[in-house]
């Protein structure tokens, strides 16, 4: 599943700082990313990253989901947190270990059916468009009912998303008008990584708007406490409380 994209970060770890992968849409559409954002410290931070870390209050157990290398579960484990860093890649698992991450669980949070290591959590975290990775709305809105589940009383989930709407460009918004042409969701997209010779399998994921964020917080048992996104970015960060 992660061949490719272990081996980018791998490579990285290993020293290429200058290493990246490739994004490929199944409309052909191909972007190059640099895999060193994986591994930014605090102080290459957004700014809204930042705010969003802040609503976790002190000495939190938190779930990490698609932790990647660990950038913000070391952190904030070093924070005094107790952080699980839960991802479906060994290869990222591997190295956020190696990082000095305490506590980690290899696995698909699409399919784990009770919370990881720990009976319950404070914080739930899903960044790096992490809201979305299980693909259509229906199996999004199941996966924020469990994760609801997972959360202690008042617990916060915060995640980060793309706004698929926020864009121009014309190859973006053939991709939206054919997906509306088919049933489905705009800013669903089916893609893979590639890495030099190395291709991963296709997977789905979903991005929506703030305000659908919203009503599928909502149906899950949510209520949004915070909104922050930079003029002119399409990404948003959200924080959400879980209702009682």
């Amino acid at each position: 599943m992660c061949k490719a994209f272990g081996a980018s970060l791998l490579a990285y770890w290993n020293g290429q700082l200058e290493a990246q992968h490739t994004i490929e849409r199944d409309d052909g559409y191909k972007e190059e990313i640099a895999v060193d954002y994986l591994f930014k410290t605090y102080q290459e931070w957004t700014l809204e990253e930042i705010h969003s870390l802040k609503h976790i209050p002190s000495n939190s157990t938190v779930l990490d989901v698609g932790c990647g290398v660990g950038r913000m579960a070391t952190y904030l484990q070093n924070k005094g947190h107790t952080v699980v860093g839960l991802d479906s890649c060994s290869t990222a698992i591997s190295i956020a270990k190696s990082r000095g991450l305490k506590f980690t669980f290899l696995g698909n949070v699409c399919t784990l059916k009770k919370a990881p290591l720990f009976d319950s959590f404070d914080v739930i975290l899903m960044m790096g468009n992490n809201f979305g990775l299980c693909g259509d709305i229906p199996q999004t809105e199941k996966l924020l009912t469990r994760l609801n589940s997972f959360l202690s009383t008042d617990g916060l989930l915060i995640f980060s998303c793309r706004d698929p709407l926020e864009t121009d460009n014309p190859l973006h918004l053939a991709y939206h008008k054919r997906n509306r042409e088919r049933g489905l969701p705009p800013g669903l997209i089916r893609l893979r990584i590639i890495y030099r010779y190395l291709v991963d399998d296709w997977w789905d994921l979903l991005f929506v708007d703030p305000s659908t964020a919203e009503k599928f917080l909502e149906n899950s048992g949510f209520k949004k406490i915070a909104l922050y996104q930079e003029k002119g970015n399409s990404t948003f960060f959200l924080v959400a409380k879980k209702q009682r």
